[in-house]
């Protein structure tokens, strides 16, 4: 029986990766893949470097123009996750939501959009306070 934490398992990672005021990656991002994860931030791949994580996602997180072998990871920056409906009605608004290509759909990595100010201007939130984090992503 396989044991430890399988390709494609996300996690909430409150460690440093990057440094907001360099040009590039810090240290610490090249540390987080030299355990098998890498940051959520949709960046392209080849699915002959990634197989693990390919085989599990596929091109599910593609826009659509994305060369042959190619696939992207989730883009997880901004967003609140929020577990799929799976049909169970609790999320009144499952089909409205759209796949990575714009499609509509309501599986994993479909994305609902924010309401936006107009809730705020009736006093309404949809979510409560939130604090930020990274989403990293199991590849191996």
């Amino acid at each position: 029986m396989p044991f430890g934490i399988p390709p494609g398992a996300v996690m909430a990672f409150s460690g440093k990766i990057a440094d907001p005021d360099a040009d590039g990656p810090a240290d610490f991002e090249t540390l987080i893949e030299t355990y098998g994860w890498m940051v959520c931030d949709g960046r392209q791949l080849y699915a002959e470097d990634y197989p693990l994580l390919y085989q599990v996602i596929g091109p599910q997180y593609n826009k659509g123009l994305e060369p042959e072998g190619v696939f992207r990871l989730p883009d997880y920056r901004g967003y609140i996750l929020c577990m799929t409906d799976m049909n169970s009605g609790n999320d009144p608004e499952a089909k409205a939501r759209q796949r990575a290509n714009g499609r509509p759909g309501s599986d994993v990595g479909t994305i609902q959009q924010p309401v936006g100010l107009a809730a705020l201007r009736n006093g309404i939130t949809t979510h409560p306070g939130n604090v930020y984090v990274y989403y990293i992503i199991k590849f191996i």
